[in-house]
């Protein structure tokens, strides 16, 4: 019976540390994805910003 409790015990133990680091880790890669997300907005409003500028200097030469 002593042994059922060791074991139950431990087995709570394991999945609480389980749970935790998972939810460590999950939270990392938040944090990673978001700021990978800003960094390809940013660099999509770059390219957008040189197509624009490309665009009125093409328009001025051809005109």
């Amino acid at each position: 019976m002593l042994g059922g409790f060791i074991g139950g015990g431990l087995g709570l133990v394991g999945v609480i540390t389980s749970i935790y680091f998972s939810y460590k880790l999950n939270k990392s890669n938040q944090q990673f994805q978001n700021e990978l997300k800003n960094k390809e907005h940013n660099f999509e409003l770059k390219l957008k910003d040189m197509e624009k500028k490309n665009s009125v200097w093409l328009k001025n030469i051809i005109f």
